[in-house]
């Protein structure tokens, strides 16, 4: 080790002019060091010990120790064997002088770093600790928020009771003499409040408790009292009361109430399989009831007090599945918000104890472009089967979920503590019900339990940890890198003199003298030093911010807490007076306005209205806007009135309630008589002295209409009168004292912006004492209002309410610093048929602008000071530590440099002569120097050395001429080139300037051959290890762009290829109509119609019952019925009054009549004039009336022109028996009109978002004309349709959780500014240019083209957000078997906070042939529409754009390259470790040595016998090169398992893509047309698209609606009710015979209502058999609902009934399958659809169905399926796989594309075990898109390798009342289990082979690079080891000696300076040629 520094010491010192400084051996110091050798002799052993001792001392070296010579190693050994005895203590004292000082300081600098790492490591940990409680604080004071949204709903049920028990309908039916017109208004009045309320039960009950009027069945008389709630009603006084209770099945059966769900819009997903009539259990319902005393109408008081009441009225509201029970929570505070009830049902699964009663998850998607963007709100409430509870809930990845939920409700209730679990991403808080105020129900109180989740924002947790630890990492280099500084300047080279001084060596005085200019180098290490403060100072810092960040994002929550709070009021007061539409007290004095009897009775209601609801007016106007009634009286009777934002005449207009805040001044307030309502939460609290009726202040008042109708809410009448409330928020504590009440501590308080442009506050309370007690002071104001300037100027509130600003204030008067949160009120609703939706106006009317109104809440740092100390604590603690380490590693640097300085620089050693003398003295001699301090010897070692000089001048010059012959002597024998004489160095020193200054005279190449020879052999190892490194790095360069151009690449082909589907999910409608038309016309009543004299009253009855039947199944807006002149038979709008017009939209009408009643379609645009005038029904188009519908786009809210697609076709004369053509040629006898609108409507795209992921959407260009629209800009391109999938996910570490959700109406395009541009750059290419316009934002680095001809013309910064309560929950665009890790893309922003994106500034990439942008993470493509068969309208096609997106998955980009920098930077941490190694054990040793053998100075023979034992290290050079390149070849290896994920990724999607094909079997004419409408570049298209569906199930649903539409045939139905009638018996079996051929279904049956065949085309020898193989039919007959099942049949049951095959193929040239089962005799897949029949119809009166129809649809053989997959994604193999009652995999169908339309069909996969994977999955069960992969080889055409994905088939459904939804059943009818179908797409390798070659190539080049640079480094090291070899390890240079004599001249022949003889016992004489050093 001692040699080991000595060389590092000398290495670094070495240059060109040091050598030339160097002292030459000369004669006189020879002959000087012979006469101190001779001296040193005859010194005694002891006095010789005792000498060097005190030199040592003396000289005052670092090197505590000195070498031990050989006399002693007999004793060391000795000692050493004793060592064994000596106690620790004992070894420590003994081995401590021997300890070198730098052993010191890299023990010291161990042990420091040991106690830093470990004191971050805590800190880190207890930041961690501070982020997790503050999240757990957050969930658990947001429960209150959960409570107080349950609760909502109770408080209005009972502010309601308290208003209608005064209600005149009520108080006249309970009190007066009873009527039948009473009785009717009092069950108008209970039907109106269910409706209103949205609740299950509402019973009025006379005095006996028994039921008099009741909302649901008629159970007049009977006994009620639930839960004894009607018992404590009594006891009560006319108070109401509550409670709630389980709710049975037998309760539910018994009272027959519709499904109510209670969602604030009916627009807004609902919460499917959440309630108690799905999943069929026990629920909790709350009951409230209050009792109904008689009241004086003229007084309204209790006419006798105390006595019995005259009635009760009972209100029941079912919680389970029921939005309002936590979307308010959800949609206000954000997160997830959810209710869990305990089923006790006798046949509850054990396991499923617990299901989620309600469960709401706010959604916020935003997409950003610079200072543009989109947002939008989501409120999801998804459901899905197979999961422990129905709903998403995280607990369903917890697998003791229902032992934790039992835990907590098994809790006192004393106990009010929460439990928080983390969940990945979220914190959840569980907690049981706390009793509030409500009765104990008589059954005893159900489990129930609440819950809240926040998401866990990463950025303060593991991206906080990562980011920490890379910080320490830098701290422990920089400090590395000191230490390794101050060894290398000084205590290496100090060590190394001492070494020599102490072993009798000479000096090398030109080292010496360059270490003077070391001095400077002080500073570098004190930088380094002071850089790893200031990085723990960061550290610290960046800590600090962190939790800083994390106190805002708890405060962020807290004025949700507020804005729910402030909504409680205004929806409550909207109910209320919404019940009064239908009382006769204020609808007869509308009627009447001089009734003075009424008018009083209004005043006394009005007025008791005020009382109730805390409201400070309560006013009556008529439809002029009078006031009518002012309950206070005052002077504005009679007067008009309207508020500043004309909430009256809005409300007159439009018929619908409004809720809208504004200002007004406080004189206002005088004119009505307003009285002040001490509105107060608690009674404690204080009263508000901000009453504007004293303060004279501006108001804010929330303002709340009612429209009101004479005649009750559905007569059809215009508005009769309003309803208007107001409620002032100045001085009122309510609502601040339940938003704190929630939060928990603090402030709270409201804040608007008066007309004064000041911040007024409107309400505010501060609690003071014990958090658990609710004391408040009130009156509070803000220390600061300026920061509310963020908030009030901010246009991302208009989009988003969640949006939050924070601030820190100082606020000392109340203890000190604060943190506030503000949010804007809540925005003017309107109440709409389909529920509440926002108002774009403001407090004055005007469009959205600044917010005016705050909702703030603020909390102490002190209160959340408890959960940082300790990491505050530690953060200081390891400040301190970088402290001390630095002051610590300071002060034994300084100590190193001390001696140094004292000896070195400030003595000036060396004082510029060129030459030197001995520094050493022989031992003995009397230049010995004494053993005193070292400044002393300083002085004495410097006189000795100037009288040396001086004495030896005159001999040194006279001997000048011997010396430079013996020189040259010296030089050559031994070759040395660098050894020079004096004169000579001289000389060289004195010309070097010259020579330096003619080099800019010199050629490279000359310059190159002058310093060829000073290069170092090291120093070509350097540069070849740069110039080998350098070379490697560019080749990792260009493999990760490479790379990264193949991700891309192929991310824009998926894009493409998938534009496909979107053309096919918008053409699907279009042919599910056109088949509905083929098959219409031979309906018998059509016919009959139609026919001569046909047109009677009767057969009327029968085309309107289908028509209306139609449009309600199509929902389309147009469904008419032409004669053959066109003019209209049947309108189904507008009451049938264009009957007699002619009608031929888009001359539609004219083509069909020309082209023989073919069925053709075509789009335009309708007006939206048009759409008014025909007063079309608003239809969403949803797949259930429970999903998202898209709000905002339908032509109902954009009021203008929308796109329509029109379809027709012609009736011919049909022979009833044969239903064939009476004559082919005869014109149409009539004609069949659809129009179907596609703006605002899902199922456009809808079907793409469930099969595929991503975004579909559908955009077409506006041509009517809207001012304000116009005005605004970027609205001339309207988007019709889009959807996209959003996947939530819940994980712990052994389960995991998944929903699916559909997002309607996000179009990341809005968040463009020149959006309109865009689309019409690609509107305007050629109609033959059928490319598809890539969409994409580039990195950074990776922003040039690539594969197109492309120009950047333009950059913009794009960000896609969500918000911070929904991070893991944004949306997932690519399959899950797709998706590896979280999008990190994604960029969080909840409030004002501003980020970069973690991607930094984006570009984008802009085709030439269009113009297009793409919103990172995106991979979007846009395309004008291609036609598609359809006619050319009149009015010329409307442009039209579809567009596709998918996620680049981040997995695959950054995350990756990130990890493969990591790799590269440890390949060349590596290969410098390698090059440190060889470079210290082998180079720079040898040349040290060699460097003082040539300048004359004595060698170390003790250092080189230590060389030996170095050559075993070269295994450890060798392992570390080794490393190296395995390093590099796992990245290449990584490399190419990413293009493995890349290419499953593509996989996936694609085989959504077979999913789509594979759902589809419908009719369409097999054309050959181009294989991909993306691709298709100068190829004609096909003419007709042939199949109309996009999905499996979709098949079904075209079965299902055609047969829906075939309730209403008389045909069918009469043979129902007469099974005999021979007439009907024979048309129906052609007719399902027809319905066979146009489908494309082997089967069409019909059943009578037990079950048996009824009707069989092709045998009727079956008839009267009981055939249900999926039991479709007797669950149809018992229930009356539709299904679609898939199942398996033996093939005999396909010979049993005769089935014709169906030879379905999509294109001609396809050969045909022999997989047909008649044929093979294997097992059949088949997909069944049913509709219930009635014999009279649709509005039947019996509850059982007459009979069944079915459909039976096989899948084996049948080709079409397969190619129309095939065709969407242009290549590969496509397959439909079962797994068959054997237990095998079977085909049903498959596929491989040859080339073209060239298909090679039946072609079975070359393994099936892979399937197995997604046959055990479960995720199968609630993700439709979850996936598996694999890799295989196909051989025979198509031969080849494929990466093969596979998802499983759809799921059976019913059709319930309110729409499609999963049957959670299995094909046996079984709950789901294993997946038993599978859609399969294989993806050739040879598609991507092109796009990853050169990612591959470059990779092998990196590779290679690898390769050649390890054995370049391994050949130069080998060069530095041989001359080790040679000299040490070979020659056995050193034989046990510890000295070596000095090499003389003696004659021209060198030889030792001393002989053995003569030298001391122990050394050995040893010659060492120069040869030996210089080879």
């Amino acid at each position: 080790m001692k040699g080991k520094k000595v060389g590092a010491g000398e290495e670094a010192a070495e240059d060109d002019r040091d050598r030339q400084s160097t002292a030459p051996t000369t004669p006189f110091s020879m002959l000087l060091a012979e006469k101190k050798a001779q001296a040193l002799t005859r010194q005694s052993a002891s006095g010789k010990e005792t000498r060097q001792s005190a030199s040592g001392k003396a000289h005052n070296w670092t090197e505590s120790s000195t070498t031990q010579s050989a006399t002693n190693a007999s004793t060391v050994a000795r000692s050493s064997a004793s060592t064994s005895k000596l106690t620790p203590k004992q070894l420590i004292r003994k081995y401590k002088a021997k300890v070198k000082p730098k052993t010191w300081l890299y023990t010291l600098f161990a042990l420091v770093e040991l106690i830093m790492i470990g004191t971050c490591a805590i800190s880190i940990a207890a930041s961690h600790r501070a982020v997790i409680t503050n999240y757990e604080g957050a969930a658990t004071d947001a429960l209150n928020g959960v409570h107080e949204g349950y609760t909502k709903k109770v408080f209005q049920m009972r502010n309601l009771l308290e208003n209608t028990k005064f209600n005149f309908d009520v108080q006249s039916y309970l009190n007066d003499t009873a009527s039948a017109a009473k009785q009717q208004q009092v069950e108008k009045l209970i039907a109106h409040i269910a409706v209103t309320y949205r609740i299950e039960y509402v019973t009025l009950l006379g005095a006996d408790m028994k039921i008099l009027a009741s909302a649901n069945k008629d159970r007049a008389g009977e006994p009620f009292d639930p839960e004894g709630i009607v018992t404590a009603a009594a006891r009560a006084n006319t108070v109401p009361v509550w409670t709630y209770a389980r709710h049975t099945m037998e309760q539910l059966l018994a009272e027959d109430f519709p499904v109510r769900w209670d969602r604030e819009s009916q627009l807004d997903e609902s919460f499917k399989g959440g309630s108690q009539a799905n999943y069929r259990g026990d629920a909790v319902i709350r009951w409230a009831a209050v009792a109904v005393e008689a009241i004086d109408k003229e007084t309204f008081e209790v006419i006798s007090p105390g006595e019995a009441p005259s009635g009760f009225l009972v209100l029941g509201d079912l919680v389970n599945g029921k939005s309002s029970a936590t979307s308010l929570t959800a949609s206000t505070i954000g997160g997830i918000a959810s209710i869990f009830t305990r089923r006790n049902d006798a046949d509850a699964d054990p396991h499923k104890r617990w299901i989620t009663g309600m469960s709401s998850v706010s959604m916020n998607l935003k997409a950003r472009v610079d200072g543009s963007s989109v947002v939008q709100n989501v409120l999801v409430q998804a459901s899905g089967f197979g999961s422990k509870h129905s709903g998403f809930s995280p607990y369903d990845a917890q697998p003791d979920s229902e032992a934790s939920m039992d835990a907590v409700q098994l809790k006192p209730d004393a106990d009010e503590s929460a439990k928080c679990y983390q969940i990945n991403p979220y914190m959840t808080a569980l907690r049981k019900w706390h009793k509030n105020d409500e009765m104990e129900p008589s059954s005893g109180r159900p489990g129930l339990v609440l819950s809240r989740g926040v998401i866990i924002d990463r950025s303060l947790t593991s991206g906080f940890v990562t980011k920490q630890w890379i910080c320490v990492g830098i701290i422990v280099f920089i400090d590395a890198f000191t230490l390794f500084l101050a060894t290398w300047l000084f205590l290496a080279p100090l060590e190394a003199m001492g070494k020599r001084i102490r072993s009798g060596q000479r000096i090398d005085f030109g080292f010496l003298k360059s270490l003077t200019r070391r001095k400077r180098l002080g500073a570098v290490i004190a930088a380094a030093a002071l850089a790893s403060l200031g990085v723990g100072v960061f550290i610290q810092q960046s800590n600090a911010r962190n939790l800083e960040r994390l106190v805002y994002t708890k405060s962020a929550f807290e004025p949700g807490s507020t804005m729910l709070a402030y909504r409680q009021q205004p929806d409550q007061v909207s109910r209320i007076l919404a019940t009064t539409q239908v009382g006769s007290g204020l609808l007869g004095l509308l009627a009447n306005p001089g009734d003075t009897a009424r008018l009083e009775f209004a005043h006394h209601r009005l007025g008791q209205m005020e009382d109730s609801l805390w409201l400070d007016m309560v006013l009556l106007l008529d439809n002029t806007g009078k006031v009518l009634v002012v309950p206070e009286g005052g002077t504005q009777e009679g007067q008009l009135f309207d508020t500043a934002n004309d909430i009256v005449n809005a409300t007159i207009q439009q018929g619908t309630r409004f809720t809208r805040s504004a200002t007004m001044p406080a004189s206002e307030l005088a004119k009505f008589n307003s009285v002040r309502r001490i509105d107060r939460y608690f009674n404690t609290t204080p009263i508000s002295a901000h009453d504007p009726r004293v303060t004279g202040e501006e108001v804010l008042v929330r303002w709340t209409s009612c429209p009101m109708w004479i005649g009750g809410p559905d007569s059809g009448e215009p508005v009769a009168g309003v309803l208007l409330a107001a409620d002032i928020v100045n001085g009122k504590t309510r609502i601040v004292e339940r938003s704190n009440k929630m939060v928990g501590r603090g402030w709270s308080g409201i804040y608007f912006y008066n007309s004064t442009s000041q911040y007024q506050m409107a309400a505010a309370v501060n609690r003071i004492g014990d958090d658990s007690r609710f004391n408040f002071e009130v009156d509070i104001e803000l220390p600061a209002t300026k920061w509310l300037d963020q908030l009030r100027l901010s246009r991302e509130w208009i989009t988003n309410d969640q949006y939050t600003v924070h601030a820190q204030i100082k606020w000392p008067a109340k203890g000190g610093h604060w943190v506030f949160s503000a949010r804007c009120l809540n925005k003017n609703e309107v109440y709409k048929d389909f529920g509440a939706d926002i108002e774009d106006t403001d407090w004055f009317g005007q469009p959205l602008g600044d917010c005016l109104g705050y909702l703030i809440e603020g909390i102490p740092w002190s209160s959340v000071a408890g959960s940082l100390r300790a990491s505050y604590a530690w953060q200081w603690i390891f400040i301190i530590t970088c402290a001390f380490k630095v002051v610590a590693m300071g002060v034994l640097c300084y100590r190193a440099y001390l001696p140094f300085s004292k000896i070195v620089v400030n003595n000036k050693f060396v004082q510029g002569n060129h030459h030197a003398v001995d520094d050493a003295p022989a031992r003995g001699g009397k230049n010995v120097p004494p053993a005193t301090g070292s400044r002393k010897y300083t002085k004495d070692i410097t006189a000795s050395t100037t009288e040396v000089l001086a004495a030896r001048k005159a001999e040194l010059q006279a001997k000048t001429k011997a010396q430079r012959q013996q020189q040259q002597v010296a030089r050559s024998v031994h070759g040395w080139s660098d050894t020079t004489s004096g004169d000579e160095t001289g000389r060289s020193s004195a010309n070097t300037s010259i020579g330096n200054k003619s080099d800019t005279k010199l050629t490279p190449k000359q310059l190159l051959r002058k310093y060829k020879a000073r290069i170092k052999p090291r120093t070509w190892l350097y540069i070849i290890f740069v110039f080998v490194e350098a070379i490697m790095v560019l080749a990792f360069f260009l493999s990760a762009h490479a790379s990264h151009h193949a991700v891309v690449v192929t991310y824009e082909n998926s894009a493409k290829d998938m534009l496909s589907s979107v053309h096919e999910g918008y053409t699907k409608k279009v042919y599910q109509t056109r088949n509905l038309l083929e098959g219409t016309q031979y309906n018998f009543d059509v016919q009959t119609y139609l026919a001569a004299g046909g047109q009677t009253a009767a057969n009327e009855t029968r085309i309107v019952a289908l028509m209306q039947n139609i449009q309600k199944t199509y929902q389309v807006e147009f469904a008419m019925l032409l004669d053959q002149n066109k003019a209209v038979l049947y309108d189904v709008n507008r009451n049938n009054s264009r009957q007699g017009e002619t009608v031929d939209p888009e001359g539609l009408v004219t083509l069909v009549q020309q082209q023989q009643g073919d069925t053709l379609w075509t789009y335009g645009l309708l007006k939206y004039e048009d759409f008014v005038a025909e007063g079309c029904p608003v239809f969403r188009d949803r797949e259930s009336e429970l999903d998202q519908a898209f709000k905002g786009a339908h032509p109902t809210e954009t009021q203008a022109d929308s796109l329509i697609r029109w379809v027709s076709t012609g009736i011919l004369r049909v022979d009833r028996t044969t239903l064939e053509p009476i004559d082919a040629n005869e014109a149409p006898a009539g004609y069949l009109v659809i129009g179907d609108i596609v703006n605002g409507k899902s199922s456009s795209t809808s079907l793409i978002g469930l099969t595929l992921g991503g975004m579909a959407g559908v955009y077409h260009r506006r041509n009517s004309s809207n001012a304000l629209l116009d005005e605004l800009g970027g609205h001339r391109w309207l988007t019709a349709s889009v959807t996209a999938n959003a996947l939530l996910e819940a994980a712990t570490r052994t389960a995991h959780t998944i929903q699916n959700v559909l997002v309607q109406g996000f179009s990341p395009y809005d968040a463009l500014r020149d959006k309109d541009g865009d689309f019409d750059s690609v509107q305007g290419r050629p109609e033959t240019d059928m490319t598809a316009t890539l969409n994409q934002v580039r990195a950074r680095a990776a922003a040039a083209a690539d594969a197109q001809p492309c120009s950047l013309r333009r950059a913009e910064r794009i960000v896609l957000c969500g918000d911070s309560s929904v991070r893991q929950w944004l949306l997932r665009m690519l399959p899950r078997g797709a998706r590896v890790g979280e999008r990190a893309l994604l960029h969080v922003r909840g409030n004002a906070e501003t980020r970069k994106p973690s991607g930094g500034a984006s570009y984008l990439r802009t085709c030439l042939s269009a113009q297009g942008v793409g919103i990172s993470p995106y991979q979007l493509a846009i395309r004008e529409w291609h036609t598609d068969d359809e006619q050319e309208p009149v009015s010329g096609k409307p442009p039209l754009v579809l567009a596709r997106g998918l996620i680049i998955d981040d997995a695959l980009t950054s995350k990756f390259m990130l990890k493969q920098q990591i790799r590269l930077a440890v390949i060349i941490a590596t290969d410098l470790l390698t090059l440190f190694l060889a470079t210290w054990l082998f180079l720079a040793p040898l040349e040290a040595m060699g460097k003082r053998i040539r300048a004359g100075q004595r060698v170390d023979i003790a250092f080189l016998k230590s060389l030996t034992k170095r050559r075993k290290l070269g295994i450890v050079i060798a392992a570390v090169a080794v490393f190296s390149v395995v390093v590099g070849v796992d990245m290449r290896m990584s490399c190419a398992r990413n293009m493995d994920r890349l290419v499953d990724a593509r996989s996936a999607v694609e085989v959504s893509a077979a999913a789509v094909g594979a759902r589809v079997a419908l009719r369409a004419p097999p054309q050959p047309g181009c294989t991909m409408l993306a691709y298709c570049q100068g190829m004609d298209q096909a003419s007709r698209p042939g199949c109309t569906m996009l999905a499996y199930r979709q098949g079904m649903d075209q079965a299902s609606r055609v047969l829906t539409t075939m309730q209403t045939g008389s045909g069918l139905i009469k043979l129902l009710a007469d099974p005999t009638d021979q007439v009907h018996y024979d048309f129906a079996h052609v007719r399902l015979a027809k319905l066979e051929d146009t489908l494309n279904v082997e089967m069409a049956f019909m059943y009578d209502t037990n079950a048996a065949l009824l009707v069989a085309p092709h045998n009727r020898d079956v008839l009267g058999e009981a055939y249900d193989p999926s039991s479709i039919v007797a669950d149809t007959l018992n229930t009356s609902l539709s299904y679609k099942r898939t199942s398996l049949i033996p093939a005999s049951d396909l010979l049993r009934f005769s089935v014709v095959r169906k030879d379905d193929r999509y294109f001609n040239e396809t050969p045909q399958s022999a997989l047909y089962p008649v044929c093979t005799g294997a097992e059949t897949l088949i997909r069944w659809s049913s509709v219930p029949l009635w014999e009279d119809g649709l509005d039947h009166a019996t509850a059982r169905p007459s009979g069944v129809l079915v459909t039976g649809d096989i899948v084996n053989g049948k080709t079409r399926i397969v190619e129309r997959a095939n065709r969407m994604v242009t290549r590969g193999y496509s397959a439909v796989y079962f797994y068959n009652s054997r237990g095998k995999y079977q085909l049903a169908a498959g596929l491989m594309r040859i080339s073209g339309t060239e298909f090679e069909v039946d072609v079975q996969m070359p393994e099936t075990a892979w399937l197995d994977r997604l046959r055990k999955s479960q995720d199968w069960r609630v993700d439709d898109h979850a996936t598996v992969t694999t890799t295989m080889h196909f051989n025979g055409d198509g031969a080849g390798k494929y990466v093969v994905s596979a998802r499983c088939l759809n799921k059976n459904v019913v059709m319930e009342s309110y729409g499609a939804d999963v049957d959670p059943r299995d094909w046996h009818g079984e709950p789901l289990g294993d997946c038993l179908g599978y859609l399969i797409q294989g993806l050739p390798w040879s598609v991507q082979k092109d796009i990853l070659a050169p990612c591959y190539s470059a990779q092998w080049a990196f590779v290679s690079m690898c390769i050649i640079k390890f054995f370049a480094m391994g050949i130069l090291c080998w060069l530095a080891y041989r001359p080790f070899n040679r000299i040490i390890v070979t020659n056995k240079f050193v034989q046990g000696g510890d000295h070596a004599a000095l090499p003389a001249v003696d004659n021209g022949r060198p030889k030792n300076a001393s002989s053995s003889k003569g030298a001391p016992r122990g050394n050995a004489s040893t010659t060492v040629t120069a040869s030996q050093f210089d080879s």
